[in-house]
């Protein structure tokens, strides 16, 4: 394993000249024995640039987790300026028929922005994708994109084997102008589960870029057609449970379930005292031909949908078109 611990700061930027290779604090196993973990302590960490912490697994046993102990802020943030389509990441990818690591990280404060990735990633084989458990007492911001890439929190499954968790413990939860979270699948494996607790607040707030929260199932013809993989899709959509006092979406802000191949959508439930929806926001489940998700809404004070917001359930097909259930007092 690697053991890092730092008195102020751990600091992990950019690449080299050609930028093949990533600035990186990294495991990579073939899998001939069990690897180690990835653990670093300190009270700041920043990936900038495209630089990389992170395990990769190619082999049937456990893969590395990544553990991240970090007292005040992590940043992960921005692309490499030599290429456009290497992004500063902080994850693990399995490509085998063992389970990836987990992401595990501690931190009073979290920012990923301009592109930058917190992610668990499955490409080939029946292994399960790892975890993402965050822990950011005070908040957690996924702000920005940049060269088409969105600033993410995510898990995704391009295989047989299923897309971890999504785990989000903090105070503040705030994505805006095209940050994401979201756990997705491509293949036959299954999307995972999304599950977010915020104490104060929850906002998904932007103007002109698509900003989510979503679990899905979807297809990408070009890439899977680069990686030799099945074009139907068949795995089903993960669930997405949401628990915070205040919860506002506005503009093109998404929280969804969705499926575009055969599987099934997940289940949305959202339990809060306010939801606002405004200025064309969704809370949706859908599905292409799969029976369809349910949106289950708890509002202990107030549900406000305006200005051309909705909150919607359909599927095509034969499918089933799932169901909504809303409970508040007061709906304006």
């Amino acid at each position: 394993g690697i053991n890092v611990e730092a008195k102020e700061l751990v600091e992990v930027t950019g690449t080299n000249s050609t930028s093949l290779l990533p600035s990186a604090i990294s495991i990579e196993s073939l899998g001939f024995s069990q690897p180690g973990d990835i653990v670093v302590n300190s009270p700041n960490l920043t990936i900038r640039s495209g630089g990389v912490i992170g395990s990769a697994y190619f082999g049937s046993n456990q893969g590395s987790n990544v553990n991240l102990n970090i007292s005040e802020e992590v940043i992960v943030s921005g692309i490499s300026p030599i290429n456009g389509f290497r992004s500063s990441q902080l994850g693990s990818k399995t490509l085998g028929t063992g389970d990836g690591g987990n992401v595990n990280l501690s931190t009073r404060k979290l920012t990923v922005e301009n592109g930058a990735t917190i992610a668990s990633f499955i490409l080939f084989g029946s292994g399960s994708g790892g975890d993402v458990i965050i822990n950011s007492a005070e908040s957690v911001e996924v702000v920005g994109e940049e060269s088409d890439f969105s600033s993410s929190i995510n898990t995704s499954t391009l295989g047989q084997g299923n897309s971890g968790r999504i785990v989000i413990n903090t105070d503040r939860l705030s994505l805006r102008d095209g940050g994401d979270i979201d756990s997705a699948t491509l293949s036959s494996g299954n999307a995972g589960e999304i599950i977010i607790h915020a104490t104060e607040f929850i906002e998904i707030i932007s103007k002109d870029i698509f900003t989510s929260i979503r679990s899905a199932g979807f297809t990408n013809k070009s890439l899977l057609d680069a990686l030799g993989s099945p074009q139907i899709l068949s795995g089903n959509g993960g669930k997405i449970a949401i628990n915070t006092p205040q919860l506002e979406l506005a503009g093109i802000s998404v929280i969804s379930v969705a499926n575009n191949g055969t599987g099934i959508a997940g289940n949305l439930e959202i339990n809060a005292d306010s939801i606002f929806l405004s200025d064309g926001a969704l809370v949706s489940a859908s599905t292409a031909s799969g029976k369809g998700g349910h949106i289950k809404l708890e509002a202990s004070d107030l549900l406000v949908i305006r200005n051309r917001s909705q909150i919607s359930a359909t599927a095509g097909g034969i499918g089933n078109g799932g169901s909504i259930d809303i409970q508040a007092p007061f709906i304006v």
